[in-house]
């Protein structure tokens, strides 16, 4: 059995998504003996080149032409000339590639050129599809130019499956459509060897990876530099804590693309933040992207989880894994979901004295109740459970008749 995996970013470029479906996918090598390719787009970079990655094959197709950035009439009209050409070249190396490969199944995350022609190309040719829907803003069906979807109405096929990672997601899935039938609202699978429960090594790991003492209450936030992630206001809850409370701020900013002067804005009005309020010594920020990322959960006391908006956070099922307690945004369908109130947890609205204050209860959380829900959350989303659901549906898909 063979897979295309159609992804907008890919590694090592660093997207949650992109991460979680390279992982996915070595394990469903190892486990099942299902092969695939990748073809990804970019936003940092400008080009088509082919390259390997931990052992796959990996094609990205990205080389287009700029957008005007003036607002006027005159420019958008060129912008959709512009977007139209750049849909058309890339469509048709994506096309080329579906059409030699001789793939079993396609599977799509995120948004891009090339995943909206590999979905067309799925139905065109009645080829099994997973799409998958993982992110904040995305939708279940394909964008095409000159809104086109909306003349060729796109729909899915018994030999096609929406998975939404979150019970939001799979709403929104409803909301637009998408029948009951064709539609598998499940997590993202948690590695349970890799995350879970480590207190012997906690004060070990505080003291490889950060500056902070054995008797200091440390907080730990994970997720890349971007505006939605909201990591400046874990500035503003630091200064209704106590001294004794300590912050690691942790995550990969790009280097460069048409995000990069965004992010890198964001970077540096966390780190003027940080000297304005004199908290140089309570806070730690530390760049970049770790493959044992679960030393950062494991180190920690309390983790932090005040993103805007999300698809899911699977950083917050990790946490939980490790048995640590997560303090989180309300966000109905997300972490209302995961987070059980002083038993993993809590969440509340995004006020720094409540998120403060539910912080210094989440560190009274008692080690054994923390341990128990590790358990349960694995029960549900531990990358045993998850793998051997995703077997069962790629292989229904490709053999159904």
């Amino acid at each position: 059995m063979k897979v295309l995996v159609i992804s907008s970013k890919y590694p090592p470029e660093y997207a949650g998504s992109a991460w979680r479906a390279h992982n996915t996918y070595k394990r469903l090598r190892a486990k099942f003996g299902i092969e695939y390719d990748v073809v990804c787009s970019s936003t940092e970079h400008n080009d088509n080149t082919t390259y390997e990655y931990d052992g796959v094959c990996v094609r990205r197709l990205c080389r287009k032409w700029g957008q005007v950035k003036d607002n006027g009439v005159i420019s958008k009209i060129i912008n959709h000339f512009i977007y139209l050409i750049n849909f058309i070249y890339i469509g048709f190396l994506t096309w080329r590639i579906l059409k030699v490969g001789n793939y079993d199944i396609i599977h799509t995350f995120g948004s891009s050129i090339s995943v909206n022609v590999g979905m067309q190309y799925a139905r065109y040719r009645n080829k099994a599809l997973l799409r998958e829907i993982c992110n904040h803003g995305t939708y279940p069906w394909p964008v095409l130019p000159l809104k086109l979807g909306k003349v060729f109405k796109y729909r899915f096929w018994p030999k096609s499956m929406v998975v939404a990672i979150s019970k939001r997601l799979a709403d929104l899935c409803r909301r637009e459509g998408v029948a009951e039938m064709y539609l598998w609202e499940r997590p993202n699978p948690v590695d349970e060897k890799k995350f879970k429960p480590s207190m012997e090594i906690r004060y070990d790991l505080r003291k490889k990876l950060t500056k902070f003492a054995d008797d200091d209450k440390v907080l730990v936030d994970i997720s890349k530099f971007m505006p939605r992630k909201n990591k400046k206001f874990l500035v503003e809850v630091m200064k209704h804590l106590e001294e004794g409370y300590k912050l690691l701020i942790f995550g990969p900013i790009i280097s460069s693309g048409p995000l990069f002067e965004r992010d890198k804005r964001c970077y540096d009005e966390v780190i003027n933040s940080i000297k304005e309020n004199k908290l140089n010594d309570r806070i730690q920020v530390v760049t970049g992207f770790s493959e044992d990322i679960e030393e950062y959960f494991q180190l920690a006391d309390v983790f932090v989880f005040p993103t805007l908006a999300d698809g899911l956070g699977t950083p917050m099922l990790e946490s939980i894994a490790c048995g640590i307690p997560v303090v989180a945004n309300n966000i109905e369908g997300i972490t209302d979901c995961w987070i059980e109130p002083g038993r993993t947890g809590y969440y509340c609205e995004l006020e720094p004295q409540k998120f403060a204050d539910c912080i210094v209860k989440a560190c009274r959380i008692k080690p054994e109740i923390l341990r128990q829900g590790s358990e349960d959350m694995l029960s549900k989303a531990s990358s045993k459970v998850i793998d051997q659901q995703y077997f069962e549906y790629i292989k229904n898909l490709v053999s159904y008749n």
